[in-house]
């Protein structure tokens, strides 16, 4: 009997023109639903920026706080990878790879 190893290979889709793995798990080609989420990021990024903007002076410290601005942070860089993918398709240049966060 041999014993199976599982794949060290990244089964993850990686970042191309024709195509980009969005915040929410889904591999698309679809430049519309890129910018849908693009319009859902930013939703959720007023949002925060809001509650953040309206607890800071008295919960600086919360864990809630704390992770809204993690949440923040994170919703800016996966904006910043949308834009950088919409750019390079309405540029036609492939989108280079980054090495993971």
């Amino acid at each position: 009997m041999t014993a199976e190893h599982p794949s060290t290979r990244d089964s993850r889709p990686s970042r191309s023109p024709s195509g980009l793995f969005l915040p929410t798990c889904v591999w698309t080609k679809d430049r519309l639903v890129v910018e849908q989420e693009e319009q859902r990021l930013l939703t959720w990024r007023t949002i925060l920026n809001d509650l953040i903007g309206q607890a800071h002076d008295s919960d600086v410290a919360c864990t809630w706080y704390l992770m809204a601005e993690a949440a923040l942070d994170q919703i800016d860089r996966d904006l910043d990878d949308l834009y950088e993918w919409l750019e390079a398709t309405e540029r036609g240049n492939a989108v280079c790879e980054k090495p993971e966060r």
